[in-house]
């Protein structure tokens, strides 16, 4: 079964709405949120690299332009979502008084307010935010931070006075709530004082009750090692889940994630800590194992999807069968289905769209869509980052045209009826 692409973003520049933990559609299902940048910017962002806050009718074809940022990248944007719990109002992150801030527009009364710290996500009350500092990622993860904040503190390797941050969204007012050098603390000794280490991805589960987010560093192999943490939103009940291959995930209830990582293994991860997995005889096989496209790259690897408790940190297989790759999931609004994608196929340049029917384990391949940003840098790839819409019948994408991003809509509503 397939889904028809029913509405792409104009053709004058490239549309993305970015990541794939939140969904780009208007409280009204009507609008979406995206980004509008120079199609010619096939690089890092520069600090003076504008992106336009656009709003995009797909049944007009209207856009509207909200606002414009220097505070994004490919892989985020500039977090732009619209506040829960609130009609009309759009968020997004911006430079505000010479650091990364954030403004909020209501876009019915008109009325725009700058905070003085960007956000990371909104919590589901509306009343206040979490992030980390994207300039100290703008330092140390470029694809995923800010431009053009450097700062002194950034080669401080686990500051005592950064990491994730609580943002009140009425009064600006913000409080620390985890320090990195905490984090390194709870970590068991994961870390040496010494590795510069990043706060990043943090998400809250649906009720606001409880948060994950990942503490991350470059190994002694130059590859990423992450190591991913729980806690209630005020700071309690802090637990370090898992760590060293750990990747994305979205919350299937309010205590468990679904997610991509590699089953725990002690000594994989002290070797990849000690630069072990950098040996010039074992480099050139763990590359043609991360290219594999058959099941041997999960039993070499030892990745896969688990749902993991977000409590205790107890994990079981999810769908081990039928995803035999890293992607990007999102549970649908009733939490039926899931859909996510992989990396594009080396073979044919296609990346995969896939539903799951969380019922029966199903997979069903809706799409494959070309991938072609006009660049082999990592760093600047455009992954489909599949997001629904509120009603559960439509899947935005971001996809790719020549080079050029092309925000897409697909419409489950045939595939989802058929499936059951």
């Amino acid at each position: 079964m397939s889904a028809p692409i029913i509405a792409r973003a104009p053709g004058d520049a490239s549309y993305f709405f970015g990541f794939h933990d939140v969904t780009p559609w208007s409280p009204d299902d009507r609008r979406v949120l995206l980004h509008r940048v120079d199609p010619d910017i096939r690089r890092l962002p520069r600090p003076h690299d504008l992106a336009e806050i656009v709003i995009w009718n797909p049944m007009t074809g209207g856009i509207d332009t909200v606002g414009e940022t220097t505070c994004w990248n490919f892989q985020q944007g500039a977090r732009a979502m619209w506040v829960p719990g609130r009609e009309a109002t759009v968020a997004y992150n911006r430079r505000v008084d010479d650091a990364p801030g954030c403004e909020l527009v209501d876009l019915i009364g008109g009325k725009r307010r700058l905070l003085p710290s960007a956000v990371g996500a909104i919590a589901p009350d509306g009343q206040y935010a979490m992030a980390p500092n994207f300039a100290r990622l703008g330092a140390l993860w470029p694809a995923y931070g800010y431009s053009g904040f450097a700062s002194a503190a950034d080669s401080i390797a686990q500051p005592d006075d950064d990491g994730l941050w609580s943002i009140d969204l009425e009064s600006g007012a913000r409080s620390l709530v985890f320090s990195i050098r905490q984090l390194a603390a709870a970590s068991g000794g994961s870390l040496s004082s010494d590795v510069p280490a990043f706060v990043t991805h943090v998400s809250f589960n649906r009720e606001g009750s409880r948060i994950v987010f990942m503490l991350r560093f470059f190994s002694k192999d130059h590859a990423l090692y992450s190591l991913i943490f729980s806690a209630r939103p005020n700071g309690d009940e802090l637990k370090m889940l898992a760590e060293e291959k750990i990747s994305h995930f979205d919350w299937l209830d309010e205590d468990n994630i679904v997610i991509w990582m590699r089953k725990g293994s002690k000594g994989l991860a002290s070797a990849r800590r000690s630069g072990l997995l950098a040996l010039p005889l074992l480099r050139p096989l763990i590359a043609i194992a991360r290219k594999s496209r058959s099941r041997l790259k999960g039993v070499v690897l030892s990745e896969s999807y688990f749902v993991m408790s977000t409590v205790t940190g107890a994990r079981e297989p999810f769908c081990n069968e039928s995803l035999l790759h890293d992607g990007h999931p999102m549970l649908s609004p009733d939490r039926t289905w899931l859909i996510t994608d992989e990396y594009p196929d080396p073979r044919s340049g296609k990346t995969p769209l896939i539903l799951i029917d969380l019922k029966t384990r199903r997979r069903i391949d809706i799409a494959a869509l070309m991938h072609d940003v006009g660049s082999n840098d990592s760093d600047l790839k455009c992954d489909l980052h599949p997001r629904w819409n509120r009603s559960g019948l439509l899947v935005g994408v971001d996809a790719t045209d020549k080079g050029r991003r092309c925000f897409a809509i697909a419409d489950l509503s045939d595939v989802l009826a058929g499936a059951r």
